[in-house]
């Protein structure tokens, strides 16, 4: 095994890792920040580049404070990174996606920084390992580290943890194996509103009574008001599945943005960072600005919140979503907010969007993919269109830039771009393009 000693970290990827320079060769790092200064051993060797681990720190960085266990680096790589410095590491980043997938050059830009980067998630993704203990799962379920408390989620699901793990050890719930297909329990997901309610969904491989009595049993917690079972029979899946049975619920389920208010199901998107989702949506909204004689493609709208808060600027909204509960939710949701000028499509917004234009005098589309950003056949359809804007909400800058080069290559160019950190603590973070016709 080689030995590297005294490796400056001179950077950090998109994905958290410490990049560091070897004569001509780029090693990635993980668990190391900006400035820190490691002894590594080589993992292992590819083409262009190398993966080590640390061997030990002979130096850690001026920008690390060094607050939290350094396995929390494994899910949350700027864990113990000083703010600031992790804001400007996300500016570079994007600037450097948009040089290297756009061939645009963004001399800077605007991050809106969270007021709150400790606490902020409303919903987390846990398993457990053979002792039942909660855990996050790393490295395609190959590694799993152990977590009481979570500093960047809400403290109402935190709360809730311990109670979770001793009703675990009490039914005895058998964690799925991912090498031998073994086991139940595949993934535990909790979602926590403003109002401090939880809501709480198990995948698991099979059904059976002693699942369904443990999760009877969760809803003495009181903050508790809905339990669910996702049954994912698919080797190695832990998505929630289609198949999900209702196990109790003491009332719907329902979080605000701003003045809005959101029935969400179990498999539904919402974003995750409750106090920064307005902030971002009324970056999307200035982009988009005022079209009381205009009508607006909301593609990928997911439970509708896009959706319905675009809708007051516009004469109509068009939402497509291929979700099937989350179009039902967007049209309760609708109603829930008395939005009587938004309509919802159920199905691929690469599949709908064609037939939408063809049927709808669309002057605007906005945008929010998953990570995979868009569909080369929805670039396609636009190209074919008379739209002449778009606001893009993306959650990947790298895909983003790829997008916008395709834009580029049918007459459109980027007007303005803006940041808004959803992500703290995490490479991650959101951007809002506005993406115009020449």
């Amino acid at each position: 095994m080689e030995i590297i000693e005294k490796l400056e970290i001179i950077d950090n990827t998109s994905e958290g890792l410490g990049v560091a320079k070897l004569k001509n060769v780029t090693i990635f790092v993980k668990n190391t920040l900006i400035n820190d200064i490691v002894d590594v051993y080589v993992v292992e060797k590819k083409k262009n580049f190398w993966i080590a681990k640390v061997k030990n720190f002979k130096k850690y960085s001026e920008f690390r404070n060094n607050s939290f266990d350094e396995k929390l680096s494994e899910v949350y790589p700027f864990i113990n990174l000083n703010y600031d410095k992790e804001i400007q590491i996300k500016k570079n980043i994007i600037i450097n996606n948009f040089r290297k997938n756009a061939k645009i050059t963004l001399n800077d830009i605007d991050i809106l920084k969270s007021e709150r980067f400790f606490n902020y998630r409303n919903k987390i993704e846990l398993k457990i390992d053979d002792d039942f203990e909660l855990c996050y799962c790393i490295e395609n379920g190959e590694n799993k580290v152990k977590i009481e408390n979570c500093p960047v989620t809400n403290e109402n699901i935190n709360e809730f943890l311990p109670f979770l793990k001793n009703k675990l050890k009490e039914y005895k719930i058998k964690a799925y194996d991912f090498n031998t297909d073994c086991g139940n329990l595949k993934n535990i997901s909790i979602r926590c509103n403003s109002s401090s309610e939880i809501i709480l969904t198990l995948v698991v491989k099979a059904y059976n009574k002693k699942i369904e009595d443990l999760v009877k049993n969760l809803s003495n917690y009181k903050n508790l008001i809905a339990g669910y079972v996702s049954i994912n029979n698919k080797k190695n899946s832990v998505l929630i599945s289609n198949d999900i049975k209702e196990i109790f619920i003491k009332k719907e389920f329902k979080d605000n943005i701003g003045k809005y208010v959101f029935k969400i199901s179990p498999k539904s998107f919402f974003q995750v960072n409750s106090y920064q989702t307005e902030n971002l949506y009324n970056v999307a909204s200035d982009f988009l600005g005022k079209n009381k004689n205009l009508t607006l493609l909301d593609l990928y709208c997911g439970i509708g919140t896009t959706t319905i808060y675009f809708s007051e600027n516009f004469k109509k909204v068009i939402g497509v979503e291929v979700v099937k509960d989350s179009i039902k939710d967007a049209k309760q949701n609708a109603k829930l907010n008395s939005i009587e000028n938004v309509e919802f499509v159920y199905g691929k917004s690469e599949e709908k969007i064609e037939q939408i234009l063809k049927q709808n005098n669309i002057d605007i589309v906005s945008v929010d993919p998953p990570r995979k950003g868009l569909d080369k056949k929805i670039i396609e359809s636009i190209s074919k269109s008379k739209i002449k804007k778009i606001v893009y909400i993306s959650c990947n800058s790298a895909t983003l830039a790829r997008d916008i080069k395709l834009f580029q290559d049918i007459g459109f160019t980027i007007e303005k771009i803006k940041a808004v950190d959803m992500f703290s603590k995490t490479p991650h973070v959101e951007a809002i393009a506005l993406i115009q016709k020449i």
